[in-house]
């Protein structure tokens, strides 16, 4: 069964989704609580199967994955989610301590960044942040709420709210 975790305002329903893929409680709370006021709304999985399952019914502007996870490891997940959606818009994050070695096994096409662990929480935030709202702007999703700051808003666009 999937666990939702929702950091959105309760009256927005517009904003960009964001999925936290991570086994560790401790990160993946982290991650969702320093999310929370921004402008995404947020949905936790605890492992690779609750996040592929998530992902075939929302449309996410940024997934977050940890690569080593029970039931789906991150590198299936990989697999799966290509094969299941090979025309997601999603922006993919690869949160991990492999090294190099195991990490350059990664689909460039497919992994848009890696994040090293341990991380600092507000770059990573920023990282999240600042791609949900330029994959919104991208995809034509740009009716923001209007009292998310304009530093916040995509460059180049409107509210439209």
């Amino acid at each position: 069964m999937a666990s939702y975790v929702h950091c959105a305002p309760p009256d927005v329903t517009t904003l960009p989704k964001v999925l936290i893929a991570e086994d560790d409680e401790a990160i993946r709370s982290l991650l969702v609580a320093a999310l929370r006021g921004q402008p995404v709304a947020v949905d936790a999985a605890a492992d690779g199967l609750e996040a592929l399952e998530l992902s075939m019914v929302h449309e996410y502007a940024v997934i977050v994955l940890d690569l080593m996870m029970p039931r789906l490891s991150g590198f299936d997940f990989l697999d799966a989610y290509r094969k299941a959606l090979p025309r997601s818009r999603s922006v993919l994050f690869v949160v991990t301590a492999f090294d190099d070695q195991v990490t350059g096994t990664l689909a460039a096409d497919q992994v848009h960044a890696i994040i090293r662990k341990p991380f600092d929480i507000e770059q990573v935030v920023m990282l999240i942040r600042e791609s949900a709202l330029a994959w919104m702007a991208a995809t034509g999703q740009v009716d923001l709420p209007p009292d998310v700051p304009r530093e916040l808003s995509p460059r180049g666009t409107q509210n439209v709210c």
